[in-house]
C-alpha cells in the first residue's frame, strides 16, 4: 500500500492510504491555516457507506525555515483542496517541492536528501 501525502501541520506530515477519496475538516475553506482539521480516518462511499482510510504521520525538520503555502501571510489564498489539488506545493525549501500526493517513502527520501530529519512516532506499548 503507498501512502500519499495529504495534509502538513507545521513540522508533522499526513499521509493517506486513499488520496482520492481523503477529506478532512473544512478542506474546502480559506484560508486552511485557520479553518482546517487534520484528516478524516474515514469516508463515505457513493451508498453512504463508511470506509475506513489509514492514516500515517511523521515528524520533520529541516535545517533552516521552509515555505509553505500560508508562509509570509496572516491569511492565504488556499484550501487543503487547492492545495491537494497542486496549486502550491505543501513545502518549499531551497529550490525544492512537495507536493500533495508524494509517496511517504519518496518524501523521507527528500527530507533527509534536503538535510533534514525524520521522527518517527513511537510503537504503542514500547519504546
Amino acid at each position: 500500500m503507498v501512502y500519499k501525502l495529504c495534509y502538513v501541520d507545521g513540522n508533522k506530515a499526513y499521509f493517506t492510504s486513499d488520496f482520492k477519496n481523503q477529506w478532512g475538516d473544512d478542506w474546502d475553506d480559506r484560508p486552511y491555516e485557520h479553518n482546517a482539521g487534520t484528516p478524516y480516518n474515514f469516508y463515505q462511499d457513493k451508498n453512504g457507506v463508511e470506509q475506513e482510510i489509514k492514516l500515517k504521520e511523521i515528524y520533520f525538520d529541516l535545517p533552516v525555515w521552509y515555505d509553505v503555502p500560508c508562509s509570509g501571510t496572516d491569511n492565504s489564498r488556499y484550501s487543503v483542496q487547492d492545495i491537494n489539488n497542486h496549486r502550491v506545493p505543501w513545502i518549499s525549501y531551497d529550490g525544492h517541492y512537495i507536493f500533495a500526493g508524494t509517496s511517504y517513502s519518496s518524501f523521507i527520501k527528500t527530507i533527509e536528501e534536503l538535510g533534514g530529519t525524520i521522527y518517527t512516532p513511537k510503537r504503542k506499548g514500547g519504546c
